[in-house]
């Protein structure tokens, strides 16, 4: 769970994607949520092209109150849950 405007968030992201780079081939998959408002989808775009990130995405522009948020219980981020 990520947002484009969450500083944390983005700072994180180089080593997400170096680690995915070396566990794909075995099988993990990220999925990424972000939590960005409906006007953030276009800066959401941006950035995963940005940063390189490849995998699935998420976005529905409700932010925290979207439902797969909702479902998880989130209420900051950044925010991983393994599944």
């Amino acid at each position: 769970f990520w947002a484009t405007w969450c500083g944390p968030c983005m700072a994180k992201k180089p080593a997400l994607v170096r680690t995915y780079a070396r566990v794909k081939a075995r099988g993990v998959e990220v999925l990424g949520v972000c939590l960005d408002k409906a006007d953030g989808r276009a800066a959401a775009v941006a950035a995963c092209e940005k940063v390189g990130m490849t995998w699935p995405q998420a976005f529905d522009g409700l932010g925290t109150d979207g439902d797969v948020a909702k479902r998880y219980g989130i209420d900051a981020i950044p925010a991983a849950v393994l599944v």
